[in-house]
């Protein structure tokens, strides 16, 4: 032995005597080798393990100790005696140890080595230290934050060495693989599972906690499962201080998309927006005991606050940082605090996003000591907008999709993913029969069987059970339907699903529902017969943008089809409409059909009537077609415009052919008209001249005759001679109000005696049938008047000669004369026969 360790033994020689008589006192479990004087020493509380049964030799040679352990933790204690074989002067662990009583416990095993100059151990000493009571809480502590629903981990520094306690579920989860998978990099292996790059900034990190920090902030790559490297943001604080040691919770966020995203950005393959989508954990420290945030954390940073905040969550409030509807939720949160393991609440926040107004869930997690006194809290702040968002989207649709089941015959509701019936409805006995069930594949197999046209069965095949239902949805596929006739139900079925991603649970769920569609096929039916026989398009216009929609896509034809390409070319409704106008209109009739078929002018005559349409006419294949457009609204609210398109090149033709022989029908009617008013006119000459000769020698014979029963006879035959020389005249006139040539020829007469000759010359005929013959003429006011005698007498003849004509022998003719009215001149009478 050389001088340099002579001395050491005696220094130690000296401290083993003071350190055995300390641990005495003390009555820890402490073990003692002196390999130079070949000594062994250890406390009373050491004789409580089964491991100071076994023989010093054996311990040494790591033999036999094995049985001193819980079997679970043989290969901890071998890579405890690796470990000190490797050279190191400290060396720790945390395994079970064997009582003598049998039980295990918890404890924490240390082991110092004393080496000489060249490296060998001269002594060696061990201490264990009973944590079971710290484990259980510890245990306690990682079920809690097992619960959380995002990565939260439990790390130790030991002299700047990173070592991983617990890491939960979710953080698991979130880099796709197990617990299991992942325990090669636990406890002080963990740095391993971190990207080579990064490592260095999980070194720095360390230094700065070490430094005194109590927070940081760090995004780095792990290990991962379905990639080899996943990126996450680490948000850690301190939450114990010892010298060369730390305990610090951290919280991770899945931060692969991001830098992703960035990574594409700088390549250049995606914009900065979509780097920027995904939302930040935030985390701090909150003390419920004196209402205060120790260290804003994250928190702080994000929103610019400052790192103690006091008088939570009162000032949180007064910052304006919490919704109106959410602080109700906000205080009972913090009075959860007190009782819960974990509390937590979404609640709105004021903070501005894509969405408009932020969701943050908000996360408080109580700490305790190892004797279940309260620390403080960790919170945690996650931006769920997103998850808020599908789940209004979520609730949306399911009141939706319930608001369109009324009046159905059978609803249902699914949970494909479980392949479970949550809910159904009917009023029929066997839908209920058909629905009741205890499986949505016994559900659909069901159905399958109530449909009794093996067609219509082949038809159900995206619907044959909730895995094919699930492999639509995964191509996007959301609804589904089709349409079957049902065993005891006489007309049309349908059966629909709506499928929808429940963002509480994940799983994917339908809404069934089955409807009697009779009626809605027969209007189909009549209006696939009115496109094949009577229209040529129908379609729907957006009445804002124009847009052309057809009513069937099987119905569109090819000016249709068209109209639409156009639309979308140019990019304006209304242009294409226009374009295909000018593109097949006829010359000088172009300007014409724009006009009336523009949706402006449509618009404007539907204000005023319930229906609108025009005539234009299109040139194709050399044949001109003319065609019909029909307009009118869809709805009352005016949204959407309905058009029918007519083919009616045919009838237009046949109205032409009609129009021409009708044309022609006319001239060949006015030529014989023509030929019969001359006819008329010289018949009417040739017998107006004998006769003028007759009335003239009636005359010259009444003037020369004394006797007065002769004369009274002469005048009759005078008058009737008159009578028929004014048919002539009638005759003559009729071809005159035919060619226009009709004239008047008023002259200054006495009223009173203007309808006498017409009644004398009646009198004949009245006496003859015995008729009862009455004048009543009342006061007219003029007696002299300026009126065409003749024609006033001829229309007064004609009325009278009828009234006898059509009055039986033996009736009466009454004959009533008023004035009517005297204005500037104009005398209005009424006659009355």
């Amino acid at each position: 032995m050389d001088r340099k360790e002579d001395i050491l033994h005696r220094e130690f020689s000296w401290e083993e005597h003071r350190f055995q008589t300390v641990i005495k006192e003390l009555n820890a479990a402490v073990f003692e080798w002196d390999f130079k004087e070949n000594k062994f020493y250890s406390s009373e509380a050491y004789q409580n393990y089964v491991i100071s049964r076994i023989s010093n030799e054996d311990i040494l040679n790591n033999t036999g100790s094995l049985e001193a352990v819980h079997p679970e933790d043989i290969s901890i204690l071998k890579h405890f005696f690796e470990e000190t074989d490797s050279g190191k002067d400290k060396v720790e662990t945390v395994l079970r140890l064997k009582l003598t009583n049998g039980t295990y416990r918890w404890c924490r095993m240390l082991g110092f080595f004393y080496r000489n100059t060249s490296g060998r151990p001269y002594r060696t000493m061990g201490v264990i230290i009973d944590i079971n009571e710290e484990h259980e809480h510890q245990v306690k502590l990682q079920k809690l934050v097992d619960s959380v629903p995002v990565g939260i981990g439990i790390y130790e520094i030991h002299d700047g060495q990173l070592s991983q306690t617990f890491v939960n579920r979710a953080y698991y989860k979130m880099i796709g693989m197990s617990r299991e998978s992942r325990s090669q990099y636990d406890g002080e292996n963990t740095i391993k599972a971190t990207h080579p790059e990064d490592a260095g900034t999980i070194s720095e990190a360390i230094k700065k906690l070490m430094a005194g920090e109590d927070t940081t902030n760090v995004t780095y790559r792990v290990r991962g499962g379905d990639m080899p490297w996943f990126w996450v943001n680490l948000s850690c604080m301190v939450v114990e201080r010892r010298e060369n040691y730390l305990k610090v919770y951290a919280a991770f966020s899945d931060y692969n998309a991001i830098m992703q995203a960035q990574h594409e950005l700088e390549n250049g393959r995606i914009t900065l927006n979509i780097a920027l989508q995904a939302a930040k954990v935030m985390t701090w420290r909150y003390d419920y005991k004196q209402k205060r945030i120790t260290d804003s954390g994250t928190l702080g940073e994000t929103f610019q606050l400052p790192k103690v905040i006091d008088d939570v969550p009162q000032s949180i409030i007064d910052m304006g940082f919490i919704g109106e509807e959410s602080k109700e939720d906000f205080f009972r949160l913090f009075d959860q605090i007190q009782t819960e393991n974990v509390a937590s609440v979404d609640v709105v926040s004021t903070v501005k996003n894509e969405h408009g107004t932020a969701w943050y869930k908000q996360i408080y997690t109580p700490i305790f000591d190892k004797d279940g006194n309260y620390v403080d809290a960790i919170g945690i702040a996650i931006d769920i907008s997103d998850q808020k968002v599908r789940e209004h989207e979520y609730q949306e649709q399911l009141r939706l999709s319930r608001a369109a089941a009324k009046g159905a015959l059978a609803t249902a509701s699914y949970n494909l993913s479980q392949n479970t019936v949550t809910e159904f409805e009917s009023s029929e006995e066997d839908l209920i029969q058909i629905m009741e069930k205890q499986t949505a594949d016994d559900v659909l197999h069901s159905i399958r069987e109530a449909i009794f046209d093996e067609n219509e069965k082949i038809k159900l095949g995206q619907m044959y059970d909730c895995k094919s239902m699930l492999e639509e949805y995964d191509k996007g596929n959301t609804h589904i339907e089709f349409r079957h006739h049902l065993k005891n139900h006489i007309g049309w079925m349908q059966t629909s699903f709506d499928m929808i991603c429940n963002p509480y649970t994940g799983d994917i769920e339908a809404i069934g529902v089955l409807r009697d569609i009779t009626e809605m096929v027969r209007a189909e039916l009549v209006v696939n017969r009115l496109l094949m026989v009577d229209y040529q398009a129908i379609m729907t216009i957006d009445a804002q943008n124009g847009t052309v929609i057809p009513f069937k896509d099987e119905t569109i034809d090819q000016n249709l089809r068209e109209i639409i390409r156009l639309q979308k070319d140019i990019g304006d409704n209304s242009a294409g409409l226009e374009a295909h106008l000018r593109k097949y209109g006829i010359p000088g009739n172009v300007e014409k059909a724009v006009r009336e078929n523009s949706l402006e002018n449509i618009k404007n005559q539907l204000e005023k009537m319930p229906f609108y349409e025009n005539l234009y006419d299109l040139k194709k294949n050399g044949r001109i077609i003319h065609q019909r457009a029909i307009y009118a609204y869809l709805e009352d609210s005016k949204d959407v415009l309905l058009c029918a398109v007519q083919d009616v090149t045919d009838t237009f033709e046949q109205e032409e052919q009609q129009k021409r022989a009708l044309s022609m029908a006319l001239n060949e009617a006015q030529k014989a008209n023509q030929a019969k008013t001359a006819f008329l006119s010289r018949v009417s000459h040739d017998m107006r001249t004998p006769l003028n000769g007759i009335l003239g020698l009636t005359t010259l014979l009444k003037d020369n005759i004394t006797d007065e029963a002769m004369r009274r006879d002469l005048i009759e035959l005078e008058m009737s001679g008159q009578y028929l020389l004014n048919l002539i005249n009638d005759t003559l006139d009729v071809s005159r109000i035919e060619s226009g040539k009709l004239e008047l020829h008023p002259s200054v007469c006495d009223g009173r005696l203007l309808f006498n000759n017409a009644l004398s010359m009646a009198r004949t005929s009245i006496q003859e049938k015995k008729i009862q013959f009455g004048i009543h003429a009342e006061s007219l006011p003029f007696t002299t008047l300026y009126v065409d005698v003749e024609r006033i007498q001829q229309v007064v003849m004609n009325i009278l000669g009828n009234a006898v004509k059509f009055t039986p022998e033996g009736g009466k003719i009454d004959v009533f004369m008023r004035n009517l009215s005297v204005e500037n001149g104009i005398i209005i009478d009424e006659l009355v026969i």
